[in-house]
């Protein structure tokens, strides 16, 4: 368990949640923190939630942990002698706005966020976008995102890697959340001007240009879209 746990490259940034904790913390790497579930809820910075069969044998893993088991997809298994032993699952960061929309057979949009308090300063929206990889994914795809008016007019773009320059999606791993702010350039105003702003995005394979499939409940009155996600509007 710890050996997985260890080998996570940000483990020393994250808390990994236990109703084991002082069995678990003495043999995680220098500088990880183990936490409790004593308080009933997640911790802050939480990344990694365990549960053991001895805690599933006894009546259920206690809150928080009763999220997890059977209601998410482990990221690894110990099995001994061919039993399930413990489970290990990576906890998103608690983004405001869930939405769990599907591009394509493999990528999930778990969640998403959208600070514009630079918005007038520097004319600079930005957008954090956590993904989930559902399944394996043969492509590096790209990720775009168009700022548009309450008219369909695009009047701010990107067009970069969805998990930043060094996740490409052919790297990404089934079941794991893949976490990146994108920050979106729009021209400086000083009124914005009345109406909706609407963030559409979506992805695409670079060698044709073609956009993936998008499954998700769009709200009502937005621009016309073709394979993109709208969300996200300001008065």
């Amino acid at each position: 368990m710890a050996a997985f746990l260890n080998q996570q490259t940000d483990i020393t940034g994250v808390v990994t949640l236990t109703q084991w904790r002082t069995i678990l913390q003495p043999y995680l790497r220098h500088g990880s923190q183990a936490a409790s579930t004593e308080a009933g809820d997640t911790p802050d910075r939480t990344g990694y939630a365990v549960v053991y069969i001895r805690h599933v044998q006894g009546g259920g893993p206690r809150p928080p942990l009763d999220q997890f088991y059977r209601h998410a997809t482990p990221i690894h298994v110990v099995t001994i002698h061919g039993v399930e032993y413990a489970w290990v699952y990576q906890v998103p960061q608690p983004l405001p706005h869930i939405v769990q929309v599907s591009f394509g057979p493999a990528i999930q949009l778990h969640s998403y966020a959208v600070d514009t308090t630079e918005l007038r300063s520097t004319g600079t929206l930005s957008l954090t976008v956590q993904w989930q990889a559902r399944a394996p994914v043969s492509e590096d795809y790209r990720f775009f995102v168009h700022v548009l008016d309450d008219e369909g007019q695009m009047v701010g773009q990107i067009d970069v890697p969805p998990g930043g320059p060094d996740h490409p999606t052919s790297a990404w791993q089934p079941n794991r959340f893949v976490l990146w702010h994108h920050p979106v350039p729009l021209p400086p105003l000083e009124e914005p001007a009345a109406g909706r702003y609407w963030v559409a995005l979506g992805l695409y394979r670079p060698a044709d240009f073609s956009r993936l499939e998008v499954s998700a409940a769009s709200p009502r009155e937005r621009p016309t879209t073709d394979r993109r996600c709208c969300f996200w509007n300001r008065s």
